[in-house]
């Protein structure tokens, strides 16, 4: 373990050492491997060339680890740790995957048997000697040598993040990890390249069959094949994408969400005044905005300007917005600018509402639950949500004859049918305002 300087960051980093200089991965051999493996410590040297020290010795780790585990006949290695366990083993005898295609051509004029592969003799007789029942691993690095190891389901999400510009975002790769992880679950560890399309039909009836509902499991499904897609395309793998196309009965019949009644949201607006506290200005400046859950608890205090009473939606470390069009100026009720002020006060960092929000990550998920439970206590007999405050914002917003261009402006909705929205400066705050108080002005009745 040592201490490895990243631009002005300096780490701890497992296995990293400096050796005259030279920048190394040291790992100890467990006492009972030692003899087997005829050395006591793992020293690897490491080139700038093959990325970032510390991950290399991430990487390192996690494949010793796994052969450790290998070699002293662990019932619970996984495949992911059985191949990583394979590749290890290559390494201790200076090998690595495919290296059982480089032959050697004997001398010009030579006679006799000839060896064209003696970089392999160490680790075949060590590994598989004759009258030994070689272990599965050595049977795993033995065909690594001369076919590429298969890619499994639990390294494909990997390539997906690597490839895709919301990576850095920890929400939404929390997400889109548990609808795969659930899939590796079902199915097992197995590779990628081997996954059937009854596999896939066999998962989504199975998720219908646990109660899921048909939409939930079109988006998770949705999730799936992106990250299948993104892995074929990336490792420029031979197969159909098994997900492609899965019809998933019922995922259309729900239609539109359903929006609050003008009485219904106005019993909300009422009961969220009333009691006046963080959760309740959250769910009043969704009310009067029609803006997305994530849009108003990931907003910081740089982001509202109350003299112009006006909301910037910007994305930021915390939380990214769901579409181009989503960037916006939103402005705002007099009832959601007072609750804001007195939240920007209360607040004790930089974002509006802390219980919810900080430069870690922003929970929308758990808001979301909460803002339910909430909207159930007002509403006892509702089925619908806090996404239904948003449609109906649109509903009130074309109900005063709201020009589309506008309406869309004020949401952040994508109007495919104009484009209009790409030229000039947009809206002025002055014009947004006018038609969304139009909108609300029967709360003053």
């Amino acid at each position: 373990m040592a201490k490895l300087q990243i631009g002005n960051i300096t780490i701890i980093v497992n296995g990293f050492t400096l050796n005259n200089g030279l920048p190394y991965f040291q790992r100890a051999v467990p006492k009972r491997l030692q003899k087997r493996l005829g050395k006591k410590t793992i020293k690897i040297r490491l080139h700038i060339e093959d990325g970032n020290y510390a991950l290399q010795c991430h990487r390192l780790t996690l494949r010793h680890a796994a052969l450790f585990k290998a070699m002293v006949a662990d019932p619970r290695i996984t495949p992911t740790e059985a191949k990583l366990a394979s590749i290890a083993l290559l390494g201790f005898y200076g090998l690595s995957q495919l290296d059982g295609r480089h032959e050697i051509q004997p001398p010009i004029g030579w006679e006799g048997s000839f060896d064209p592969t003696p970089h392999l003799n160490e680790f075949l007789d060590a590994e598989l000697p004759l009258g030994h029942p070689p272990s599965q691993i050595a049977l795993m690095a033995r065909d690594a040598l001369f076919d590429p190891m298969p890619i499994l389901l639990s390294e494909a999400f990997s390539v997906y993040l690597d490839n895709h510009k919301k990576a850095s975002d920890k929400n939404f790769s929390k997400a889109q990890k548990a609808h795969w992880d659930r899939l590796v679950n079902f199915t097992g560890d197995i590779a990628l390249e081997g996954f059937t399309r009854d596999q896939a039909k066999k998962y989504r009836d199975e998720r219908l069959r646990s109660g899921v509902k048909a939409a939930s499991v079109e988006r998770e499904i949705s999730t799936i094949k992106a990250i299948f897609e993104k892995a074929i395309v990336e490792l420029s793998l031979q197969m159909k994408n098994p997900f492609a196309k899965l019809l998933i009965q019922g995922a259309d019949e729900g239609g539109k969400r359903p929006s609050f009644t003008k009485n219904e949201l106005r019993q909300l607006i009422d009961s969220a005044r009333v009691h006046d506290d963080e959760r309740r200005r959250l769910a009043l400046c969704m009310a009067l905005t029609g803006a997305r859950l994530a849009e108003i608890v990931g907003l910081r205090k740089q982001d509202v300007d109350l003299e112009k009473m006006i909301i910037c939606i910007v994305p930021h470390a915390s939380r990214s917005l769901k579409t181009k069009q989503s960037k916006r100026r939103v402005p705002m009720h007099p009832w959601a600018a007072e609750a804001l002020k007195v939240q920007m006060i209360e607040s004790t960092n930089g974002f509006i509402f802390p219980a919810y929000a900080n430069e870690e990550s922003v929970k929308s998920d758990s808001v979301s639950a909460m803002l339910k439970k909430w909207i159930v206590s007002v509403l006892p007999e509702t089925q619908k949500t806090a996404h239904s405050m948003r449609h109906t914002m649109a509903d009130l917003l074309r109900e005063v004859e709201t020009p589309l261009d506008i309406k869309d402006a004020i949401g952040g909705w994508s109007n495919k049918k104009s484009v209009a929205e790409h030229y000039g400066e947009g809206y002025s705050d002055q014009i947004l305002q006018k038609y969304l108080m139009a909108a609300l002005k029967w709360l003053d009745e």
